[in-house]
């Protein structure tokens, strides 16, 4: 049993959100991680670093990569080739881009029926969702780095 009193508050919550979102096979490889998450508990300025980090993942790569199986891969590019996020100001400097990828993946999903069938659309899916959970275990590893002597990159 991990200690919630020493674990990174930050990673903890991502962990429980990302393994409520995926299948046994997926939730089996964030086994390695779990011991990890004893003592990683870092000052508020490390969980700060590991909120960007996560944010940025959430927006440089899992958006992007969703924007792209859409079909809408000039607003995947502008997300992925985005500055990565260190400081609530560069998350805020991404939010036009974000505003105009969403008016254009509502506007596409509007147009093509089987992203309204999740079931039509599962095989389709499939290698994006792969793809997303794939890049997971580096970012875990760059979270948790901050804590074992190492640094994000």
């Amino acid at each position: 049993m991990i200690d919630l009193e020493t674990s990174s508050p930050v990673i903890a919550t991502f962990l429980r959100n990302y393994n409520d979102c995926v299948d046994d096979t997926v939730r089996q490889s964030l086994k390695p991680f779990i011991p990890r998450l004893a003592n990683s508990r870092g000052t508020d300025a490390v969980e700060k670093q590991r909120s960007m980090l996560a944010l940025d993942w959430l927006i440089r790569v899992h958006t992007a990569e969703w924007l792209k199986a859409a079909g809408l891969t000039q607003h995947a590019d502008n997300l992925a080739k985005a500055a990565r996020f260190k400081t609530g100001e560069d998350a805020k400097n991404i939010l036009p881009t974000l505003v105009a990828a969403r008016a254009a993946a509502r506007a596409a999903t509007a147009k093509d029926a089987a992203w309204d069938a999740w079931d039509a659309a599962r095989d389709v899916l499939k290698p994006t969702v792969l793809l997303v959970q794939a890049t997971v275990p580096d970012l875990l590893n760059r979270m948790l780095a901050l804590t074992e002597g190492g640094f994000a990159q």
